[in-house]
């Protein structure tokens, strides 16, 4: 397979924590193509089985990732704008100018903004925009967006996944999806090869294996036990 494909399908999904579905059935698409047997569980973990040629019992292997992606959540509505939560662990100062979706009744396309440098202190303007100063403007009179967007709604990053020179690229949810793609690339190299241990992947529905969000464990646990 072609990684950079892979990467741009995996990153440019929507997955934010508690809500991957979408790239949940991507996941399992792509590892179908190479597993003996692929699955969601009750709990939304995809996992797949790629059975090895040795006698039985067979070792097992598990590779284990997860397909979540940080995200913001909606706090507050003030006057057409989007007071914001974090979902997981964004640095603020990256966050100033980002595109975004909301996930209101509809998507809606907006952009992160704050309070232009001429309307603070002069203190204030090299300063770093704390979360609790920073906004989504989705261009709706307060009206409209009261009707189409409630307190708790998600709010994910909109960023295209983009090859930079030399061989590297950028995009959202890197830190997530590309160990995604090595168990892909992975399975694929394994139906290449004979091999005597059973492989079991298990990628999570949130950041468990790596501990990234610090999600309680039940869908680690239910991963082992099928294994």
């Amino acid at each position: 397979m072609e990684t950079s494909k892979l990467l741009k399908q995996l990153t440019e999904a929507q997955g934010p924590s508690g809500y991957e579905t979408e790239i949940g059935e991507i996941v399992q698409e792509r590892f179908g193509q190479y597993a003996d047997e692929t699955r969601t569980d009750a709990l939304g973990n995809v996992i797949a089985l790629k059975r090895g040629d040795g006698p039985k019992p067979r070792p097992t292997v598990m590779l284990a990732g997860h397909m979540d992606e940080i995200a913001l959540m909606v706090k507050k509505l003030e006057k057409g704008f989007l007071h914001l939560a974090q979902v997981g662990g964004f640095d603020p100062r990256v966050l100033l100018a980002q595109q975004v979706v909301v996930h209101g009744r509809r998507d809606l396309p907006g952009v992160i903004v704050s309070v232009p440098p001429h309307f603070t202190e002069p203190a204030e303007r090299d300063k770093t925009v704390p979360l609790d100063k920073l906004y989504v403007d989705v261009g709706l009179p307060p009206e409209q967006v009261n009707e189409l967007v409630r307190v708790g709604d998600l709010i994910t990053i909109h960023r295209p996944f983009t090859e930079l020179s030399g061989g590297w690229a950028s995009s959202k949810a890197m830190d997530n999806r590309t160990s995604v793609a090595a168990i892909a690339i992975c399975l694929e190299e394994l139906t290449r090869l004979k091999h005597s241990y059973a492989r079991s992947i298990q990628i999570s529905r949130e950041g468990i294996p790596t501990g990234l969000l610090g999600i309680p464990l039940r869908y680690m646990h239910t991963a082992i036990e099928t294994v």
